[in-house]
C-alpha cells in the first residue's frame, strides 16, 4: 500500500489535485536534509551507526570535497514529507508521467526523473518506460 495519495477538487475553472502523505512520522519520505542545511537527501536512521552518545540520530554519510573524504551528517527528523515538497511550485498535472486517465482520488508512487520528481497512479508504470520495453 502507498503512503502516498492525491486527491482533486473541481474548482470554479479547473481542477486542482493535492497531494498527501499518510506515511508514519519515522518514514524514508520524512527523513530528508532540509537543502539549507545540507545538500544531500537521503536521511535513514538504518544507514548509519549509533552515535558517539549511543543516539540513533538521523544522520548519514555524504562525501566532501574539502575533506576529501566522507563525513557524517547529522540532522533531526524534519516532519513533513520531503517527496510533496517537490511539487510545491508545478500543478499535479505538469509532474504526471502515467498515461492518459480521468483524474480520480487514489495511492500513487513517485518517480524520480534525473532533477527531480513525477508521480503516477500506484497501478501504473511510467509511460515512457512501458513504451520504451515495447521497442525490445
Amino acid at each position: 500500500m502507498s503512503d502516498h495519495r492525491i486527491t482533486w477538487t473541481l474548482e470554479r475553472d479547473s481542477v486542482h489535485g493535492t497531494f498527501h502523505c499518510d506515511a508514519p512520522a519515522d518514514a524514508e519520505c520524512r527523513s530528508y536534509a532540509d537543502p539549507k542545511i545540507c545538500g544531500c537527501e537521503l536521511m535513514s536512521p538504518e544507514a548509519a551507526p549509533p552515535a558517539p552518545d549511543g543516539s540513533r540520530r538521523w544522520r548519514h554519510l555524504a562525501y566532501d570535497p574539502a575533506a576529501d573524504d566522507d563525513v557524517w551528517h547529522e540532522h533531526d527528523r524534519t516532519g513533513s514529507c520531503s517527496k510533496l515538497v517537490w511539487f510545491d511550485d508545478l500543478t499535479a498535472q505538469e509532474s504526471y508521467c502515467g498515461d492518459e486517465t480521468p483524474p480520480r482520488d487514489g495511492p500513487i508512487k513517485f518517480e524520480w526523473d534525473g532533477e527531480g520528481y513525477d508521480w503516477c497512479y500506484a497501478d501504473e508504470q511510467r509511460a515512457a518506460q512501458r513504451e520504451g520495453s515495447d521497442d525490445q
